[in-house]
């Protein structure tokens, strides 16, 4: 629980600032484009983490 309140913390303090100076440059229009390649790097990460602390018999008995 530790881990995910620090990831939490790491990226409300970071994404505003990444986003402000990309709106910045650009457009604030750019800002559903910003949260689509965010989530879509959140679920790579995530199944990246997955298949790395799950064993392989967790991951046959999954499919």
């Amino acid at each position: 629980m530790g881990m995910q309140m620090a990831s939490a913390y790491i990226g409300t303090t970071i994404m505003p600032p990444i986003f402000g100076s990309l709106a910045a440059r650009f457009h604030f229009s750019i800002f559903p484009y910003f949260l689509g390649v965010t989530i879509v790097v959140m679920v790579i990460l995530t199944e990246i983490v997955n298949n790395k602390t799950t064993s392989p018999k967790e991951r046959i008995n999954e499919a």
